[in-house]
């Protein structure tokens, strides 16, 4: 089972795994669901395949509705870089899962416009998401 330490950070609550990353998900009583990402860093060059403009990209989108504010988390640990994002919901694809599968008609739509939304804001940017899947979607 994958643990995750940072400070006073302890969580084992392995939320999403993904090609060269992970996330875990940090509840807590006194403060508001986090997201950690840990990726894998390169042992030569100490950066990870998408650190050189993931944390620009974050930064030029954390004031637009839709997009989760994230900051990078100085650790102890040498093979991963950590960023840490709020948490905006379950993902599409979680959701999905609740439904059984199905969204009603009108619910499809909604979802549809505010997907439409985002990524027209992100190519309104000069920012084009070559990954675009339900998982992706919060």
């Amino acid at each position: 089972m994958l643990k995750l330490k940072i400070g006073d950070i302890h969580t084992d609550d392995l939320f999403h795994k993904g090609s060269h990353s992970v996330f875990f998900r940090h509840k807590s009583v006194s403060e508001a669901t986090r997201i950690f990402k840990l990726s894998q860093l390169n042992p030569l060059t100490r950066i990870t395949e998408n650190s050189s403009n993931e944390l620009k990209i974050y930064k030029a989108l954390e004031n637009v509705k839709g997009f989760q504010k994230v900051v990078p988390v100085e650790t102890e640990q040498t093979e991963f870089s950590v960023l840490e994002m709020e948490y905006l919901g379950p993902s599409l694809k979680q959701l999905l899962e609740v439904c059984e599968s199905s969204f009603s008609l009108k619910t499809g739509l909604l979802l549809f416009l505010q997907m439409l939304d985002i990524v027209s804001e992100l190519h309104t940017r000069k920012i084009v998401h070559t990954q675009l899947r339900p998982a992706h979607f919060l």
